[in-house]
C-alpha cells in the first residue's frame, strides 16, 4: 500500500491544501489536516489516503456532512430502540 501511494505521489501532480475529514466525524469528530497532498482521485496525508466524500476543502461543508452523518445514525438507533423494544 505504501509503495502504491508512493508511486500515485510521484507520477500525478501534487499540491498541498488544508482538508477537513469527515471519515470518523461520529468517534473523532471533523479532523483538520494542513498540507494534505492532493492526487486526481483523492487526498494523501502521510500514509493515510481520503478518498471524495470522506473529506471537504471548507470547513463548513465538513461541517454539514457531519451533521448529516450524526442524524442519520440518530435515526438508526432509534429505529433499533423501537424494534428491541417491540420484542416480547
Amino acid at each position: 500500500m505504501k509503495l502504491l501511494l508512493t508511486l500515485l505521489l510521484v507520477s500525478a501532480s501534487l499540491h498541498a491544501e488544508t482538508i477537513w475529514v469527515t471519515k470518523y466525524a461520529l468517534t473523532r469528530g471533523v479532523q483538520k489536516f494542513d498540507n494534505a497532498q492532493m492526487i486526481a482521485n483523492g487526498a494523501v496525508v502521510g500514509d493515510t489516503y481520503f478518498r471524495k466524500g470522506e473529506y471537504y476543502l471548507s470547513e463548513q461543508d465538513a461541517k454539514e456532512r457531519a451533521e448529516t452523518l450524526r442524524k442519520a445514525r440518530t435515526a438508526a438507533l432509534l429505529r433499533e430502540l423501537e424494534r428491541l423494544q417491540a420484542i416480547k
